[in-house]
């Protein structure tokens, strides 16, 4: 079984919005509910989306082709906007995280490099 707290205390995501949207999908996962749709707004399906997509850019980045796909593949659910299942997201994570130990330091890299050329370009303006 997927320890579950082990994997959510892991990430450790800027936005606090994520870490309670994958203990929403654990918690409707264990109680064996197959359609979790009514409960998210596109708001939540676009954050998982967008999160989504900073992973696979840092997976990329360190070329860790085989997640990527699985991600793209995500990805994909999530912006047509169909609700993954509890149990396909918290698969693909656990097994993104526990298969790729660089990838909290390169997407930290990453946000580190973005809020940089956002400060420099917002400079520009002033």
């Amino acid at each position: 079984m997927i320890d579950i707290d082990k994997l959510l205390s892991s990430i450790s995501y800027e936005r606090t919005g994520l870490r309670i949207i994958l203990q929403e999908y654990y918690d409707e996962f264990n109680q064996a509910h197959k359609k979790i749709g009514i409960l998210y707004s596109s708001d939540e399906l676009d954050d998982l989306a967008n999160y989504l997509y900073q992973l696979r850019t840092a997976l990329i980045h360190i070329e860790e082709y085989d997640s990527t796909e699985k991600l793209i593949a995500m990805e994909r659910i999530c912006r047509r906007e169909e609700f993954p299942t509890p149990n396909q997201v918290i698969t693909l994570l656990t097994s993104v995280f526990t298969t790729n130990k660089q990838i909290e330091s390169t997407l930290t890299e990453l946000r580190f490099k973005e809020s940089k050329r956002k400060s420099n370009y917002a400079g520009q303006f002033h």
